[in-house]
């Protein structure tokens, strides 16, 4: 039986990077909402509407926000001697493999959100016309670390015969 290659580094998507400003406000809006059904003295069918707005305002964004971060845990990049793999999906599976021949370059750009919250892009420069995005990574310095001492120490230098 073939062994298996295990990733010499995986990298895993934040969730802080799925959750939106409009979901957040929704959800805050949903509380005064509530607490208007309960202080105004309002007839009955009208006390029946704020509280199904509230409802809907909170539940919506809700099941939104959690759905975005249960597909966000599942995604995860892990780097190889040669290749980096891009694999996510809970129910429809997608990979995406990229050949990392010769690393030229790693930058990481972070927003006040991202670093805040400790995440960020990555892209690798690599020979030949590919780039390698990463978008929302986890920890993004440590990952930008881990890539330049593969470039400095020539694991990035190797030759491939690619049929």
């Amino acid at each position: 039986m073939a062994e298996m290659i295990k990733p010499n580094y995986i990298m895993r998507k934040s969730a802080w990077c799925v959750i939106h400003v409009w979901e957040v406000l929704l959800l805050l809006l949903s509380i005064p909402t509530l607490i208007a059904g309960f202080v105004l003295p309002l007839p009955e069918p009208f006390n029946l509407v704020v509280f199904a707005l509230a409802g809907v305002l909170f539940v919506v964004p809700a099941v939104i926000m959690a759905w975005n971060v249960i597909n966000i845990m599942d995604e995860t990049i892990s780097i190889y001697y040669n290749k980096v793999v891009q694999r996510s999906g809970i129910l429809a599976k997608y990979e995406h493999t990229n050949i990392l021949t010769n690393v030229l370059s790693v930058t990481v750009k972070q927003t006040i959100w991202g670093r805040i919250f400790n995440y960020g892009t990555i892209t690798i420069d690599t020979v030949g016309p590919w780039d390698i995005d990463m978008k929302g990574i986890k920890d993004p310095m440590k990952a930008k670390e881990y890539l330049e001492n593969y470039a400095a120490n020539g694991l990035g230098m190797q030759q491939f015969i690619m049929n």
